[in-house]
């Protein structure tokens, strides 16, 4: 049963369920147990198809929210893109700082709190990828880095067979998207770059997954 099918039935069964309840008064007493009994059918009927419909949501929220996301991410990349920052600094700051937090129905932009620190070299310490993989590691500069060169160790070619799609864009193509970062491997290929360090964990995972590889992720300090 689909959501707007439940939420019909849900609706029709609170009204019969309020209309029962009101004739009630006017039933004769030697049927007021049989009406009660109906009645409360009904509602542990009502319960049930509730805890359906919150089930069906839930279920689907993750699907449902997919294009806000998508969209969202494609105002915050233009922004990012756009936008004059003073010196390149600020810029990598902001990727790495910037924080969502919720407030009632809106949603509040700010950075992270400030951490204080002996080390001024630790005061913008980063976590990188490392990637153990069939007995090889590795770990690069940046986290970018890493994750190309695991994708070259399971094969582009390979990686590319697979059709990964993300944001709209294959994970390995053959275009420079203008509006999501990709890097150039090749002439004619393209990784996608624009998404998380624990999305590229998950998304080398998957691809060990399929090619049968073992492999270890780890977020490691810079």
């Amino acid at each position: 049963m689909k959501i707007e099918e439940l939420e019909q039935e849900i609706t029709k069964l609170r009204n019969e369920i309020d209309k029962d309840t009101i004739e009630l008064e006017n039933v004769p007493e030697r049927f007021v147990s049989v009406v009660k009994g109906e009645l409360k059918a009904k509602e542990n009927r009502l319960i049930d198809l509730e805890l359906k419909l919150d089930d069906l949501i839930e279920n689907g929220i993750t699907d449902r929210l997919q294009k806000p996301i998508d969209e969202l991410q494609e105002i915050i990349n233009s922004f990012i893109l756009d936008f004059q920052f003073q010196y390149p600094q600020d810029k990598e700051m902001f990727i790495n700082q910037i924080t969502f937090e919720e407030n009632d129905d809106e949603l509040l932009i700010g950075l992270k709190p400030k951490e204080k620190s002996t080390n001024r070299l630790n005061k913008y310490s980063k976590d990188l990828l490392k990637v153990t993989i069939d007995n090889n590691i590795i770990q690069e500069a940046k986290t970018t880095d890493t994750f190309i060169k695991t994708l070259r160790h399971f094969s582009i070619e390979k990686v590319k067979s697979l059709n990964l799609v993300f944001l709209g864009v294959p994970l390995i193509a053959e275009y420079n998207h203008d509006k999501y970062q990709q890097k150039q491997i090749s002439n004619n290929q393209f990784v996608l770059t624009q998404v998380s360090k624990e999305k590229k964990k998950e998304i080398l995972e998957y691809i060990a997954k399929k090619f049968n590889h073992d492999i270890k992720i780890e977020f490691v300090k810079k």
